[in-house]
């Protein structure tokens, strides 16, 4: 409605400006534009500097006045002012127009709110989109590297399994190889060389044998073997066991070839493999067989004190004469069969201990002549580390080799064990004298070996040597006097004397023993 009457104004307003300033037409309008023709236009000067001809000073006042008339529509009806009811209406319509401004950028602002929102929620829909996807492709590439890994790993075990059954295999090869009892009857001389020759190189010699001893290891078989077949077959069953079956044809074997031996006072290399091979399997099935024994009387003792638990009088249980009788006879007969190869290798033993020690000696010779070579050596920061260590190793290893062949004897490692061949144990033997890190490490750090280690340093500094005898010898008073605080002190204290001191004191020492004793002192 408000609109209306400002449109009816405006109109009202224009046709009023029209009506004063009509526009004439006709001659009126000619006549006068021929005066204004013939007229010179008269030119107002103002000072100010504003030259303006009359015609536009009078139009520039009418467009003033129509642009004040359009923007104060008060001014064309006055009473607009004196009615009360008209301005609250133009206040009410301005606070609405306000209002809806208002409304609007509000609205604008929930729509731009609501457009941000979905912007946000667009890019956390394609964030999580994307997040999603590389949780999916982590997830494949986790789920393809364990396949892998867990392939890998089966193949790993596979190869290991393999492997495993491989040196499995190849032991038992070994073994079966080790126990196979080598040819002894050849068609030619030269089948027989060749064979000596192989022997040879597994470590077997010719053997001279003094008299009458094939004969009674011959006849010590030949009464195991009829023994055991006597229990064996006597034992109530209709069959022998699978162990007795073994330990019977091992026994067989060999009672056979001490037959073909009976008597002889030589034997040659391939005769001494053959005599190894055969009594080890009969050692070996023996002792067997005495494990099924002692197991199977286990089990009826224990089946045996189930059933009598509750018994008030209980009797120990006891194996049957006869469990007894075969037990014995295999106790028995391990005894003698570990004697005889004990006596048939004695001799090859005692030659291979004499060749180790003839190897330890020499070791022990080696070491000194490292410190010998000390003393060409100048002594500068750069070479003190390496003169301390050599000066260690060198003590450590002469230490090691001569205790080392006493060590083997108190162990019982110089002899040939029951259940290994002739060969197994000349190997056995050699690497018993290679001493190993953690040997030469235990050396180093004993009281021994440091306190000799000072005592070469000092010499080394007068130019003179540690030599392997004085370490030997140091390496005796020190054993002896182990046991014993004093002895030990003794012994530190003439350790830690100078050499020059030392020779005074002996040289004394000695020439009191040879003074003349007074009669009556």
């Amino acid at each position: 409605m408000k609109e209306n009457e400002n449109q009816n104004i405006n109109e009202n307003l224009n046709s009023e400006i029209v009506d004063e300033f009509e526009i004439i037409d006709g001659p009126e309008a000619g006549g006068n534009a021929n005066i204004q023709k013939e007229e010179e236009p008269d030119i107002e000067i103002n000072i100010d500097g504003d030259f303006r001809f009359d015609g536009q000073e009078k139009e520039a006042q009418i467009q003033e006045e129509e642009l004040y008339f359009e923007n104060n529509p008060v001014q064309i009806n006055p009473e607009i002012n004196e009615n009360p009811t008209d301005n609250l209406f133009q206040g009410i319509l301005a606070e609405e127009e306000l209002n809806s401004w208002e409304d609007m950028e509000q609205e604008a602002k929930n729509l731009k709110e609501e457009q941000l929102a979905k912007e946000n929620q667009l890019k956390a829909q394609l964030v999580a989109k994307e997040e999603a996807r590389k949780k999916e492709e982590q997830a494949k590439k986790e789920a393809e590297e364990k396949k892998i890994a867990e392939e890998k790993k089966k193949a790993e075990e596979k190869a290991a399994k393999k492997k495993e059954e491989e040196a499995k295999k190849k032991e038992e090869e070994a073994k079966k190889k080790e126990e196979e009892v080598p040819k002894r009857t050849f068609v030619t001389p030269y089948e027989q060389g060749v064979a000596e020759y192989y022997s040879e190189q597994r470590g077997y010699k010719d053997m001279d044998i003094k008299d009458g001893f094939t004969q009674k290891q011959a006849e010590e078989v030949h009464v195991m073997k009829y023994t055991a077949r006597e229990i064996f077959q006597n034992s109530g069953t209709v069959r022998m066991s699978a162990g007795q079956k073994k330990l019977m044809k091992d026994l067989e074997a060999f009672d056979q070839f001490m037959k073909e031996i009976d008597g002889r006072t030589k034997l040659t290399p391939r005769e001494m493999e053959v005599y190894d091979k055969l009594s080890l399997k009969v050692y070996k099935s023996g002792k067997e067989y005495r494990e099924y024994l002692e197991q199977k009387h286990k089990k009826l003792k224990e089946a045996y004190d189930e059933k009598h638990k509750n018994d008030e009088y209980k009797m120990e249980y006891q194996p049957t004469p006869l469990d007894n009788a075969k037990l014995e006879v295999t106790n028995k007969l391990l005894e003698t069969v570990e004697r005889m190869r004990k006596e048939a290798f004695e001799k090859e033993i005692e030659e291979k201990t004499k060749e180790l020690t003839e190897k330890c000696q020499k070791e022990a010779q080696s070491a000194e002549a490292v410190r010998d070579q000390m003393l060409s050596v100048r002594d500068t920061p750069e070479n003190t580390r390496a003169l301390q260590h050599n000066m260690e190793e060198s003590i450590a290893r002469t230490l090691y080799y001569n205790n080392r062949i006493e060590q083997l004897k108190k162990k019982g490692e110089l002899s040939i064990k029951p259940d290994e061949s002739f060969s197994k144990a000349m190997q056995r033997l050699d690497k018993s004298i290679q001493p190993t890190p953690k040997e030469l490490d235990e050396i180093k750090s004993g009281e021994l070996c440091k306190t000799l280690v000072k005592k070469g340093n000092e010499k080394l500094k007068e130019k003179d040597v540690l030599t392997a005898e004085e370490i030997k010898e140091s390496q005796k008073e020190y054993i002896k006097a182990k046991g014993s605080n004093l002895a030990m002190r003794k012994w530190r204290e003439a350790m830690m004397k100078k050499p020059e001191v030392k020779k005074q004191n002996e040289a004394e020492k000695q020439k009191e023993l040879k003074q003349p004793m007074t009669p009556g002192m």
